[in-house]
């Protein structure tokens, strides 16, 4: 996704900076470059679907992250703005299966023991503004551990996403299958009122052809009278 795709952007960036023959110029323009990828990472988390905070957990009002910048107008630290141990929004897509909707955000940023993605990324920026090639290099293996985290997210997503298509999938076909059935019930119904008319108006001109042979000879024998 989006945010993985990010990261490994982030890595290329820290293995530029690793490299030796870069000036203190071109350190800060990767510096710079990392703390908006930062801001875009966690602009994504922020999204909403129609209404809800997809990253906010079961609080989806409420926007799962907000930046806290320094006077420079860098990120310095990023702050949750959910409650923990909140339980996710949960869909019913039949009678006997539901889905989360939602997934908590901090969970997606944390990395364990104590580390953040949003840690790592500052952590970058800051080392490469006034760190070493060899300190920004150390950095690597720590952004390696949040791909691999991101790339399992991507995992679980993937898989509610195909449960979701496949759920939808069935719900279609339910639909285009009651749709026939109805439609099918009324012309069944259409048919049978016209059948039943149709007997009952042969049965009719039946009747009324019998009446006419036994009351034209009455009415004869009436005027011979």
């Amino acid at each position: 996704g989006q945010i993985g795709d990010i990261m490994i952007s982030v890595r290329s960036d820290a293995l530029r900076g690793a490299n030796g023959g870069l000036s203190d110029a071109d350190r800060e323009t990767i510096a710079v470059t990392v703390d908006q990828k930062l801001r875009d990472v966690i602009n994504l988390l922020n999204q909403k679907h129609v209404r809800y905070y997809l990253f906010s957990g079961g609080n989806a009002n409420t926007a799962p992250f907000r930046i806290i910048e320094n006077e420079d107008g860098m990120v310095v630290r990023v702050q949750e703005q959910v409650e923990e141990d909140i339980q996710p929004i949960v869909q019913i897509v039949d009678e006997n299966h539901r889905m989360e909707f939602t997934i908590a955000g901090d969970d997606f940023l944390d990395l364990g023991e104590g580390d953040t993605l949003a840690d790592i990324m500052i952590d970058l920026r800051e080392t490469l503004m006034d760190g070493t090639e060899e300190e920004v290099g150390n950095l690597l293996e720590r952004l390696d551990v949040a791909i691999d985290q991101l790339s399992g997210w991507r995992g679980i997503l993937g898989a509610r996403v195909a449960t979701a298509n496949s759920f939808k999938e069935k719900l279609i076909t339910s639909e285009t299958h009651y749709t026939n059935r109805v439609s099918d019930l009324r012309d069944v119904d259409v048919v049978t009122a016209i059948s039943e008319f149709q007997l009952e108006q042969n049965a009719l001109e039946v009747a009324l052809r019998a009446s006419a042979s036994v009351v034209q000879p009455s009415l004869v024998n009436f005027i011979k009278f």
